[in-house]
């Protein structure tokens, strides 16, 4: 079931509120933004402070109507690990203008992603730089982190963890200001960023720090009841065995990554696990 957006939008201007004065004392005005133009559910607790705020019932926000937004249909395709999909839809449609600031960090945060997947890596920096040098007032947060994200990875593949290092330190500064919440809208984006800080700190040799994030990922996988990136997961757990020299525990580990790739085919599991042969 999908939140009606248009529905808090509509209210919004019939009572002469931003989206700044609707947030205030509740939520970011990203959230809002996403909620209106992509009816995406947030914190069951926002959710309520709105409507209330609104004198919105639950049967006024709620819709059965179909996804049509193509920039959520492109998320999904990404979240499905479909990169060559993403990039060919991307094609299809034109970027968004600046006063949309929502989907136009939307729009670079799918070019970026699909772009450093496909190993187009000077197409993935030049999205990510749009992303990070958006003004603050209209950053979104969590698009922010993901640029940071990919920014990072960017760097290491360039062999400059120090860089890395600083792209990932504004990453944890942004997630300790905005924690995971359940329900949250943004499980993927929150697992992506904990397993490339986890993959970040192994390369560096802190091993805890590695840990801390994994267990985080885990976690909240085991709240959504999801199997999302779990064989990815695994591998990093099972580099985490190496580091403590728990060897055999490694070996378990990666045999029932092989065993799950059979399963459930993944093309990032499928890099790793080349990898590793390699």
């Amino acid at each position: 079931m999908i939140i009606n957006g248009d529905v808090f939008k509509t209210r919004r201007n019939d009572l002469n509120m931003t989206q700044a004065e609707l947030a205030d004392g509740l939520t970011c005005q990203a959230t809002i933004s996403n909620l209106e133009i992509n009816g995406v559910l947030p914190n069951f607790d926002i959710l309520e402070g709105l409507t209330r705020r609104l004198s919105l019932t639950v049967v006024d926000i709620l819709t059965t109507r179909l996804v049509t937004n193509p920039l959520i249909l492109l998320q999904r395709q990404l979240d499905d690990e479909c990169y060559g999909k993403v990039q060919t839809g991307l094609k299809k449609i034109s970027r968004p203008s600046q006063d949309n600031f929502f989907e136009r960090q939307q729009y670079d945060y799918l070019c970026a992603s699909s772009s450093f997947h496909d190993g187009l890596i000077e197409d993935a920096n030049f999205h990510c730089d749009q992303m990070i040098n958006v003004p603050e007032k209209q950053r979104v947060w969590f698009h922010y982190a993901l640029a940071n994200t990919i920014k990072a990875e960017i760097w290491q593949q360039k062999d400059d963890l120090f860089k890395a290092g600083v792209c990932f330190d504004s990453v944890i500064d942004i997630i300790k200001k905005h924690p995971y919440t359940e329900p949250s809208f943004s499980m993927t984006s929150y697992i992506r960023i904990y397993q490339a800080l986890a993959e970040h700190f192994l390369l560096v040799g802190n091993v805890d720090e590695a840990i801390c994030h994994l267990n985080k990922a885990f976690g909240i996988l085991k709240q959504k009841n999801s199997i999302w990136h779990f064989g990815e997961l695994m591998m990093i757990q099972a580099q985490v065995y190496y580091e403590n020299k728990m060897y055999g525990a490694q070996e378990k580990m990666i045999s029932a990554v092989q065993e799950l790739y059979k399963i459930l085919k993944s093309p990032q599991l499928a890099r790793m696990l080349d990898k590793l042969e390699a």
